[in-house]
């Protein structure tokens, strides 16, 4: 970490002994880490099943290989975008799961469906002001607004997707995590 908070990352170097004791040494060169390094993104197998399960299963599914993708290329604008989208199939699907969907939610948008007073509801504790954060992040990656935005930001979105994934669409089951099934 720079003194200016910047990350880098950088390979392993390596020292090379000739027969004569002659030292070679490797360069390296520094970098920022691209944004699929600090960010895993994936959910697990039993997880993504359930999901497929669902009405919108087959379409969530695409769109989370599609922000895997975007998230190793670093393309912020769109995986940024992309997570919100994902958000509100992961509601949408939720809500006709538990029986609480309207057909007028169809009409909202992201910032409108995170405060339809059902779905707040539905929000686990303390990811519903992150939700909203990511509603103002995302704004000028989906509308031009001359700001770019950064690779944390994406990672917000993406970390937000895994969240709800894991919390809402985890297999019944026994109960032995602290990950609790509305």
């Amino acid at each position: 970490m720079d003194l200016n908070g910047v990350e880098w990352r950088a390979e392993a170097s390596d020292r090379l002994f000739s027969s004569q004791n002659t030292a070679f040494v490797k360069e390296i060169t520094l970098r920022r880490p691209f944004l699929d390094e600090t960010l895993y993104f994936s959910l697990p197998s039993d997880i993504e099943n359930s999901i497929s399960n669902t009405e919108f299963g087959g379409e969530i599914l695409v769109s989370i290989n599609e922000i895997s993708f975007l998230l190793k290329k670093g393309l912020a604008h769109s995986a940024l975008t992309l997570s919100s989208y994902i958000i509100e199939g992961l509601i949408r699907a939720r809500a006709k799961k538990m029986g609480i969907y309207k057909a007028e939610y169809d009409e909202l948008t992201f910032g409108q469906l995170i405060n339809e007073g059902e779905i707040k509801k539905i929000i686990p504790i303390g990811l519903f002001d992150e939700m909203k954060a990511l509603n103002h992040l995302r704004k000028p990656s989906a509308h031009f607004k001359g700001v770019s935005p950064i690779v944390e930001e994406a990672r917000i979105g993406a970390k937000i997707v895994q969240i709800l994934a894991q919390e809402w669409f985890k297999p019944e089951g026994p109960r032995n995590s602290s990950i609790s099934n509305l």
